[in-house]
């Protein structure tokens, strides 16, 4: 008879984990809207192009003179994490110069998680994922997505550059509309938006 899995305990809540999820997902692919001047990458946008996938996130790590570097990352039932360092803190990575030489795609400057570590994540992501499918985003219950204002955070009706929708616990929303002049529009998601 074989034995069942043990697991760890749950040590947050699905809420919670949501919400880390949807910050570490920023960190590949941004947000904002490029056309209208609010758009951003994060530091980890460079797996945009190869792994071309919505349901992976990660988070970039650089210590203090740039002696250790590293890219922790997750996509569908892995998780993987890339560090370069010495053993020996006393050592630093070092910096590299721009070579007119060589292409443009060239990274220089000090040693960093996003350009130092994260190309190796992002190499073994690739192979690791190559049979896995992208999944949707399960969006768990008690989780909204309210339109704010983008300087303030604060609730609007606007629906241009200068609002975005973002996800809180419910109850956790801002309940304060950035000014009482606001236009007519839903502070709620639309039925038809897609979730990723």
């Amino acid at each position: 008879m074989e034995n069942e899995p043990e697991f760890a305990p749950q040590v947050i809540s699905a809420q919670n984990a949501f919400l880390v999820r949807e910050m570490m997902e920023a960190n590949i692919w941004g947000g904002g809207d490029w056309r209208q001047g609010t758009g951003w990458n994060g530091t980890g946008w460079r797996a945009q192009k190869p792994l071309n996938r919505r349901d992976i996130g990660g988070k970039t790590g650089t210590t203090n003179d740039s002696k250790d570097t590293w890219y922790s990352g997750f996509a569908p039932g892995l998780v993987a994490t890339v560090w370069v360092g010495f053993d020996d803190h006393s050592r630093e990575l070092g910096r590299t110069s721009y070579n007119a030489n060589l292409d443009k795609e060239q990274v220089s400057g000090a040693e960093a998680g996003a350009k130092t570590a994260q190309p190796a994540w992002i190499d073994f992501m690739i192979d690791a994922m190559v049979d896995v499918p992208e999944q949707r985003k399960d969006v768990p219950a008690d989780i909204v997505k309210v339109r704010i204002d983008r300087a303030t955070g604060l609730l609007t009706r606007k629906d241009d550059a200068s609002s975005m929708f973002e996800y809180f616990v419910k109850g956790t929303e801002p309940t304060e509309y950035v000014s009482s002049a606001a236009t007519s529009g839903n502070i709620y998601e639309s039925e038809g938006e897609e979730l990723f």
